[in-house]
């Protein structure tokens, strides 16, 4: 299975950057110059893409694929309006001066190159920033006090992103005086045996209710059990199918739904998770991925489900990809009539080190009893 996840894959990039080459580069490039480019971007992003799946690759072979990677996405995405510029001049009447035609034709040519180069340097730009801080009000019946909750998600410490990251992003969220931390999965990419210190940050998060702590699917990926225990050692709460009582509230997690995917536990489990809740305070519940509130009803009475996972597409358009695996993509839905989820952009990023129209954040989540602002809210 992960050899025809790595061809399939390695095919449609080569498609791609097919298309690539003949519709944008030689328009812009000579061809012998044009196809050596393109060979390079698409030899290292099927290596990366093999790489991910079936060994691991150097620190500087992988950085270099997913640099190609990204490359690949976005040359795609300016191809794509390119062509249909071109088309768009074909459907108009030009000039039949040809001095006139060659200006007009630089003009699109210079103005596909402005765009383009705007559209990449913005994606490595906000792809090395540090994550923002995003504030979202969010109203809860019976809360008994208002609390704040900031939460982490998606990191991904790894091979681009490392422990002064880390460290840095602690910073921040100690800086917004939470109540409590939640932490929603994908952390890290990396086995429990090479994590050495990197993890040692989050034993400094200052809260007055501790930090909790669910796994995404990265997790199940490089060994779950082995980095959950990481964190247990550092003063974590793992939320695995449980809930704890605190400031007012249920605060329960579960398992990621990778484990159904992989055919490898520990499975999520909601039914768990809520043994032991007490029905008079209002519920949180932490789950890595927002399609798992497909498995919450209004029966469950959960008021608020935290998530991550979707980066918010990292590098638009391919937001549009994300929602044809999840329901919601990144901002504060309501759900049903009980249950409101709140999905977050993450605070770093996965394969390519760029982000495009999906700023990285770190949500704090004011949970009050007053009206909450309807910016914030979608439906």
């Amino acid at each position: 299975m992960i050899t025809v996840f790595s061809l399939i894959a390695g095919m449609l990039l080569t498609g791609m950057n097919y298309l690539v080459y003949r519709q944008l580069i030689v328009s812009f490039l000579s061809k012998k110059t044009g196809l050596v480019c393109i060979s390079v971007i698409t030899i290292c992003t099927v290596i990366y893409i093999s790489g991910l799946r079936i060994v691991e690759l150097p620190d500087f072979l992988y950085k270099t694929g997913a640099v190609c990677l990204g490359l690949s996405f976005m040359l795609f995405v300016i191809t794509l309006f390119y062509m249909a510029g071109k088309w768009l001049f074909r459907q108009v009447s030009l000039p039949v001066n040809q001095r006139k035609r060659r200006f007009l034709s630089l003009c699109f040519k210079g103005a596909i190159v402005g765009a383009g180069a705007g559209y990449v340097s913005t994606g490595i730009y906000s792809g090395k920033s540090l994550p923002r801080i995003s504030t979202i009000p969010i109203k809860i019946a019976n809360l008994q006090r208002p609390l704040t909750i900031a939460q982490i998600t998606d990191i991904h410490l790894g091979v681009f992103l490392q422990k002064d990251f880390l460290q840095a992003i602690v910073h921040l969220t100690n800086e917004q005086d939470p109540d409590l931390v939640v932490i929603t999965g994908d952390i890290i990419d990396m086995p429990p045996e090479a994590i050495g210190d990197t993890l040692d940050p989050f034993g400094q998060l200052k809260t007055r209710y501790g930090v909790f702590c669910v796994p995404g699917n990265h997790e199940y990926y490089y060994g779950v059990n082995g980095i959950l225990a990481r964190l247990a050692q550092l003063g974590i709460t793992i939320l695995g199918n449980r809930t704890k009582q605190i400031a007012g509230i249920n605060i329960a997690g579960v398992y990621d739904l990778a484990a159904l995917q992989l055919q490898r536990g520990p499975f999520p489990n909601l039914e768990a998770a809520l043994e032991t809740r007490d029905p008079a305070l209002p519920t949180v519940l932490l789950a890595h991925q927002p399609k798992f509130i497909e498995h919450v009803t209004p029966d469950h009475r959960i008021d608020l489900m935290i998530s991550g996972h979707t980066h918010a597409g990292q590098i638009v358009p391919f937001s549009l990809l994300v929602l044809l695996d999840q329901p919601y993509l990144h901002g504060l839905y309501h759900h049903d009539s009980i249950t409101r989820i709140y999905v977050s952009s993450g605070a770093g990023f996965w394969g390519p080190p760029f982000r495009c129209g999906a700023p990285a954040e770190i949500a704090v989540l004011q949970l009050t009893e007053e009206h909450r602002s309807a910016s914030f809210l979608r439906k």
